[in-house]
């Protein structure tokens, strides 16, 4: 990212499918990948909803308040 105005980091979590050689490039494991991927998405936003709108403050690890929003 970058510094002053507009800056910031984006911090995430989302699941990685393992998948075997046998799994590989067949339609059914590709769109099962999908689902869980897209249902871990919307449990992350439904975890943050609450806070875009009036952000979130917390502390750093250098003792500075910031707003997360």
């Amino acid at each position: 990212n970058s510094n002053g105005l507009g800056g910031g980091h984006i911090v995430g979590w989302l699941p990685i499918v393992k998948e075997t050689q046998k799994d590989k490039h067949k339609p059914g494991f590709i769109n099962f990948k999908n689902a869980v991927w897209h249902k871990a998405f919307y449990v992350l936003l439904e975890l943050i909803i609450k806070y875009t709108k009036m952000g979130f403050w917390l502390e750093g690890a250098d003792q500075v308040m910031q707003l997360l929003f």
